[in-house]
């Protein structure tokens, strides 16, 4: 039996036959053994799209603390409690407390419901192992193995056609056509793009209509939409407007604040006060300054707005996140609905009138 040492994610699978391929992977129509397939999946891994870092309840909770303002809040806090304003200083980091833990409360939530909805979808897969056909974790499937597709399907992993009945599969999610694409069984030229590879289908994409029977040549993150999710991956979050607009706010509220005490400090030695006197006055007028019920109040804007989100079915993960569509103007897309790039253009803008000259003029 020839096993596999690794994947091969540089291979032209649709410029191969059939036997070709079957002698690339150590398979054939009868697919893996069992224990073939158990070796190849402790090698290769589980067929699974590439998962970001686990979210901790630990850096949720630091995640809270990510704001210039609730800094600013923290050092008013202790300036506070330094001059024996515990009252005060008390009341500050109360408006703190509360921001942080309804923010953390709400990110939790939507990462508890986010795990729960990846546990409740599960998929499967046809898969032919022995010359038997039977019914597989999509997780197990491992290059070499013989899969069944059908309409309604979602293709479990980069597979070659090995038989194809009327096949038709949507291949929105990778290539961005909305329209189903026909597909068939036959070698295709080598530089053949992604988009016309009839002969291949991908993991993620949707079975439409007919039946097929296909090579599994690549899973988990050497798939096409894996490697697609291991860019997506390595991408920073860009912060949202309203944090944007915040951090600014409490720059600016630092910098007037220090500014102002320096000034009443030096005014007040300057004509004669004591030191202490005007520290105490100037650290009171730096705590005054900050508005210690704003973070309270846009914390519980932004739950409000989670909870609204979710009761139109959609899960919001972030808090700050939660304003982000109603900064939203303009969405631009496709024709499919999707973007391909994250960046489009207007290149040329033509108005119905100029469309009737345009005609009249041929």
């Amino acid at each position: 039996v020839i096993r596999m040492s690794s994947q091969a994610p540089e291979k032209n699978w649709h410029s191969l036959s059939t036997a070709e391929a079957f002698h690339e992977l150590g398979s054939s129509s009868s697919g893996l053994g069992l224990a073939e397939a158990l070796q190849r999946l402790q090698v290769a891994g589980k067929n699974e799209l590439p998962q970001g870092k686990a979210t901790t309840a630990l850096s949720v909770f630091l995640r809270q603390f990510k704001s210039t303002l609730i800094i600013v809040l923290i050092v008013a806090a202790l300036l506070s409690a330094g001059v024996g304003e515990v009252i005060d200083a008390g009341v500050i980091l109360a408006a703190v407390l509360v921001n942080v833990v309804v923010g953390y409360i709400q990110e939790r939530k939507a990462e508890a419901a986010l795990q729960e909805i990846r546990k409740f979808v599960q998929y499967s897969a046809r898969v032919v192992r022995g010359g038997a056909e039977h019914v597989s974790k999509v997780e197990e499937l491992v290059p070499g193995d013989v899969v069944r597709v059908t309409a309604g399907d979602r293709v479990p992993a980069d597979c070659l056609l090995l038989q194809a009945s009327e096949l038709e599969v949507n291949e929105a999610t990778l290539t961005g056509e909305s329209l189903p694409v026909e597909k068939s069984v036959g070698k295709l030229e080598i530089d053949t793009v992604l988009a016309e590879r009839s002969n291949m289908v991908y993991l993620g994409t949707a079975v439409v209509r007919g039946t097929a029977l296909a090579l599994v040549v690549a899973t988990g993150p050497l798939t096409e939409l894996g490697m697609l999710a291991s860019l997506i991956q390595g991408m920073e979050d860009e912060p949202t407007p309203l944090k944007v607009k915040l951090e600014r706010f409490g720059r600016v509220i630092g910098i007037v604040v220090v500014a102002a005490c320096l000034v009443l400090l030096g005014v007040g030695m300057a004509l004669g006060q004591s030191f202490k006197d005007m520290f105490v006055l100037a650290v009171a007028v730096a705590v005054s300054a900050v508005p210690e019920g704003l973070v309270v109040v846009l914390t519980a804007i932004l739950a409000f707005g989670m909870r609204r989100i979710l009761a139109r079915q959609a899960l919001v993960r972030k808090l700050m996140a939660a304003e982000t569509l109603g900064s939203t103007t303009v969405i631009c897309t496709d024709k499919t609905g999707t973007i391909t790039t994250g960046e489009m253009a207007v290149g040329q803008i033509i108005t119905p009138s100029e469309v009737e000259n345009h005609s009249s003029a041929e």
